[in-house]
């Protein structure tokens, strides 16, 4: 492979996609907007998500309950912790997913409405080792949601309603097992 092609899928592949300026000046334009609301949303949404039987973890700084929550209020504003909630569910990310009808399951994380992503190690990439992904400490029922601006009961009720789907059997992806903890 020529050396200017192997260095640009290297740095796509690492990086994720290179943006251009209209691109990145029309997203920051909506962020600066839309931030306030997004935050309070995804605070919302952690403490729903917190609550749950079926949640076997919540990754938000902005719960009082996150390890780093007083270390994130230094650098943030008090109320506002961004719009990204990770969590964990006590079945196969599939199901809940499958099960969702507002929330939309993209790649990409700039858009007005809620996106969920299911971050997988072992399904997002072939070029890590399982001994790798067991070492990085990244959990193998973890997902991601991009919380929007979307009326925040409509978010909550539809994650309520997916996560009755949620089944509690052990599963496996790939050649990955899942496992709690």
């Amino acid at each position: 492979m020529p050396f200017a092609l192997r260095i640009k899928w290297e740095m796509l592949r690492n990086m994720s996609a290179c943006h251009n300026a209209l691109g990145v000046f029309l997203t920051l334009q909506g962020l600066d907007r839309t931030l306030g609301l997004r935050a309070d949303n995804a605070l919302a949404l952690a403490r729903y998500l917190e609550n749950h039987p079926k949640v076997t973890c919540v990754l938000y700084p902005g719960l009082k309950s996150h390890p780093e929550h007083l270390r994130a209020i230094k650098p943030l504003r008090e109320d506002c912790f961004g719009g990204i909630v990770c969590f964990g569910i006590s079945g196969h990310p599939r199901d809940i997913v499958d099960a969702l009808k507002l929330a939309s399951n993209l790649s990409h994380m700039g858009d007005a409405k809620t996106v969920i992503l299911i971050i997988h190690p072992g399904s997002t990439t072939n070029q890590v080792s399982n001994e790798e992904v067991n070492a990085s400490g990244v959990r193998r029922d973890l997902i991601w949601i991009a919380v929007g601006i979307d009326r925040m009961t409509d978010s909550i009720a539809e994650f309520r309603q997916a996560l009755e789907h949620v089944g509690s059997a052990a599963w496996s992806w790939g050649n990955l097992k899942y496992c709690r903890g």
